[in-house]
Parts: C-alpha cells; structure tokens; sequence
C-alpha cells in the first residue's frame, strides 16, 4: 500500500496555516484502488522578523510551501501479481520539500498491523518492514522516518537512554517498555501430596516461550503433547495465545493436569486455577 501525504502551508505575517491531506493508493497487476483517508489542518502564530525588524511576509504577501511525500507501508504486488519480499521493501520519501517540516502518519492501524502489533515480543527478528509496521501499529507513527533503517534488531539494542534522547522523555519510556516487557512469573502446581508449586520465568510473554517451559518443567517436550489449554469458565479448554499470556497476572497459580486427547493416542496438557477455599 502507498501512503501519500500532501503538506500544504501558507504564512500570512505571524500567521502560519498548515494542511496535511492523507491519500492511500493500492496497486495490483489489473487496477490502483485509492483513497482519501484524513486531514489534519493547525494554525501557529509565530514572530518571523528578519534582522532588519521588519516582519518576514507582508500580509499582502503570503508566502506558501508544499510538500509531497510518498511512503510504502504494508505489502505491495509487483507487476507480475507476486507479492514483493519484505527485504525488498523499505519506507521511501520519493518526493520530499526541504522547506517543509516532516510528516507523520495517522494512526489507521489495519489488520496486518493489529496482527504484528499482538507479536511485540518477537520484534527483534523483525525485518526494516516489519519494524515499521510495529512502530504504526503501537502508536509510534511520528518516528517511522527516523527509524526507516532499523530492524526489530537494532530497535532491541537501543537502550533507554538512548531511546529518551532520540524521542523525548514520555515516548521514549514508552516505546522502550513495549520493546521490552516486564517479565512474569507462574506458580505450578506439578505435585498434589504434598502439594508443591515449582516457578515459572516468562521474559518475552509469548505462547511458544510458555508451553516450553510448562512442558519441560513437567518432563516433556512441546512434540510429545497434542495441545496446551488454560482452563476457562465453565471448564472449557482455551487455546493459549500471545495476547493471553501478556494478559496472564503476574505470580498467577496454576495446578496442572495431563488428559488424553480426542484420539487417544495423546496428551493434552491443561493449566487450571487452583480451587478457592
């Protein structure tokens, strides 16, 4: 998908009026589909005054700037209808006005983007691209242009000072604790008499990294279990996602239990809340 963004800026004396129309074109091997998605439209008032005093624009004056941008989000096709390899894809200015300031995307997360943004945890292994897409869908569209070259990789080695320094104080914290966080910690009950609970370290709180673990606590492998459930309400089985264990409670308990499954050639392994007394 190709977002353009058209900055429009008129400066009238100490008045500066700017207007930001954004437009998303979808190309394919038969058509381009386009849009209109948003305007953003500010007024400043700002003292342009000029060493000899005088104000920089007359009103009779007005001194206007454009500016044209147009970034590649998202997946786009080649011309032969394949989808082009996330390598080959970068974010490019392909027309740019020096004169006018950056601009920065509106937040119009869609579902690839709501996808990549539930798998936070994995961002490290994330191409330029993908990085992208993650910075857009966590709400840190105004900083796609300054890290339009930085892998999930590079992202993870910035430390929070460094993060503080690039984005300012509040987003700087802010995007460091999404690239990094906090890790938790389950209590198992893997022995009934006497009961005892053994502890459980989630550092990227994704599923792959809880059944693992869950399961070679236990003594087995992911390859020897058929599934891995939580216990819901009403004893239902649910299926154990990254959005669920980032939603797990810190030092939650849990009791775990070993049932055959629908064939009965396997084992299901599933986490249930201890009884309430």
């Amino acid at each position: 998908m190709l977002l353009i963004i058209h900055t429009l800026t008129v400066t009238v004396a100490d008045v500066e009026i700017s207007a930001k129309f954004f437009h998303v074109m979808c190309p394919s091997s038969r058509r381009v589909q386009q849009g209109f998605v948003a305007k953003r439209i500010g007024v400043a008032w700002s003292r342009n005054k000029s060493q000899c005093g005088r104000s920089k624009y007359r009103v009779n004056q007005p001194h206007l700037r454009q500016n044209l941008q147009a970034m590649i989000i998202g997946a786009l096709q080649s011309g032969n209808g394949k989808p082009i390899a996330d390598d080959q894809l970068q974010v490019h200015h392909m027309i740019k006005s020096s004169l006018a300031p950056q601009a920065s995307l509106p937040d119009v997360p869609n579902s690839t983007e709501r996808s990549l943004a539930s798998q936070g945890a994995q961002i490290a292994s994330a191409t330029p691209q993908q990085t992208m897409t993650w910075l857009q869908a966590n709400r840190f569209a105004a900083y796609l242009h300054t890290f339009a070259s930085f892998s999930g990789s590079d992202l993870m080695r910035l430390s929070r000072d460094d993060l503080i320094q690039i984005c300012g104080l509040a987003d700087g914290i802010r995007l460091f604790n999404a690239l990094h966080p906090r890790a938790k910690t389950l209590y198992l009950c893997v022995q009934n008499s006497p009961v005892v609970y053994q502890a459980v370290y989630l550092a990227s709180l994704s599923s792959r990294e809880m059944c693992d673990k869950v399961a070679a606590l236990l003594g087995f492998s992911l390859n020897q279990l058929t599934h891995v459930y939580m216990q819901g309400p009403n004893g239902i089985h649910v299926v154990i996602t990254d959005e669920l264990v980032r939603n797990i409670k810190d030092e939650a308990t849990f009791i775990t239990e070993l049932i055959s499954d629908q064939s009965g050639e396997g084992l299901c392994l599933v986490l249930k809340p201890p009884p309430s007394h």
